[in-house]
């Protein structure tokens, strides 16, 4: 017997919800790069892109697993004039 599996899928509209971001800023990003995104699927006879869900969860999951910390390490000095607090603190320290 053969098991009755439902497959769950987001469209665009549903995807750019859960991301938080505009449909046209995700078609954007798909179309310049993407394997940025998740995995998709065009069904047949259809110009409709799917993601499925199982693949949006796993490419959430790995989003998430980059720790914050490691990107707040490095500090990137700003170009240009310092502000006038900073020349204060600078002053002070010295």
């Amino acid at each position: 017997m053969q098991q009755n599996k439902e497959f769950v899928f987001y469209t665009f509209e549903e995807l750019a919800i859960i991301l938080r971001i505009s449909v046209t800023t995700l078609r954007n990003r798909h179309s310049q790069s993407p394997t940025s995104l998740p995995f998709s699927i065009v069904t047949p006879g259809s110009r409709r892109r799917l993601f499925p869900k199982s693949a949006v969860m796993e490419w959430l999951g790995l989003a998430c697993a980059i720790p914050f910390e490691s990107h707040s390490s490095v500090l990137i000095k700003k170009k240009g004039r310092p502000t006038k607090i900073e020349q204060l603190r600078r002053k002070v320290e010295q």
